[in-house]
C-alpha cells in the first residue's frame, strides 16, 4: 500500500491538486502569504519529512514536467509579440532597466557569496536566481551549478519579491505602471509577474517583458563568468 503512496503518478497528482487547493484560496483571500508556490512547496516537504520517502524518488516522479521548461523557453516569445506597441514605446528604459537589474542581481550574489565564503559550485547555482525557471537551469547547467539549489533559489527569489516587492514600491512612492512592472518581472520572474497583474493590466503586460528580457540580459552576462 505504501508503493502507492510514493509512485510517480501519485505525487503528481498530489502536487497538481495541493498547487490548485492553495490558487483558489490564494485568488479568494490575495494576502501574500497564501502564495500557492510557497505553500505547496511547505506541504511537499512535510509530507516527505512525516512519510520518510525518499526526496529523490519524489524529484525523480516529476522529472517528466521538466521535459515542458525547455518548450516553454520558447513560448516565452509569444506574450513580448503579443504586447510590441508596449515594447517598442518603453524600448529604452526596459533594456536599460533590465541590463541594470540583471547586473545588480548577479554582482549581489558573487559579491555576499565571496563574503560568506560559499563554495564556487553554490554561488554558479544562485547566479540565475532573478529569472524563470528553465533559463535559469540552462544557465545553471553551464556555469556548472547545482539544479536543486537553483531552482529553490529561483522559488524563493519570486516568492520574497511577490512578498515584499510591493511594500518596498509602496514605501518610496512607486506607483507608475511601467515602474511597477520592470522592478517585479525583472526581479521576480513569473510570480513577480502574477503580482505585477494584481496591480494593474499594464504593470503585468510590462512584466511579462521584463521577464524575457532579463533572461535574455542574464544569459548574455554569465556567459563572461
Amino acid at each position: 500500500m505504501s508503493s502507492l503512496f510514493c509512485s510517480p503518478l501519485f505525487y503528481i497528482f498530489l502536487t497538481l491538486f495541493i498547487y490548485t487547493i492553495f490558487s483558489m484560496i490564494y485568488s479568494r483571500f490575495k494576502f501574500a502569504l497564501l502564495n500557492p508556490l510557497l505553500l505547496t512547496s511547505i506541504v511537499i516537504i512535510l509530507y516527505l519529512l512525516i512519510t520518510k520517502f525518499s526526496v529523490d524518488s519524489y524529484t525523480d516522479s516529476l522529472s517528466i514536467i521538466n521535459v515542458f521548461l525547455s518548450p516553454l523557453t520558447v513560448c516565452l516569445a509569444i506574450p513580448v509579440f503579443n504586447r510590441i506597441q508596449i515594447v517598442k514605446h518603453y524600448f529604452l528604459p526596459i533594456v536599460v532597466g533590465t541590463i541594470i537589474g540583471a547586473i545588480v542581481s548577479i554582482g549581489s550574489v558573487l559579491l555576499f557569496g565571496k563574503m560568506l565564503n560559499l563554495d564556487q559550485e553554490i554561488i554558479m547555482s544562485m547566479i540565475p536566481k532573478s529569472v524563470t525557471t528553465p533559463i535559469a537551469l540552462e544557465i545553471s547547467e553551464k556555469l556548472g551549478g547545482i539544479k536543486g539549489i537553483t531552482v529553490s533559489a529561483v522559488i524563493l527569489t519570486g516568492i520574497m519579491g511577490a512578498l515584499f516587492g510591493p511594500l518596498i514600491l509602496k514605501l518610496f512612492h512607486i506607483k507608475r505602471s511601467p515602474t511597477v512592472g520592470m522592478s517585479l518581472g525583472g526581479t521576480s520572474h513569473a510570480v513577480g509577474t502574477s503580482k505585477a497583474v494584481e496591480i494593474s493590466a499594464r504593470a503585468g503586460a510590462i512584466s511579462s517583458v521584463a521577464i524575457v528580457t532579463s533572461g535574455i540580459v542574464t544569459v548574455i552576462v554569465s556567459l563572461f563568468l
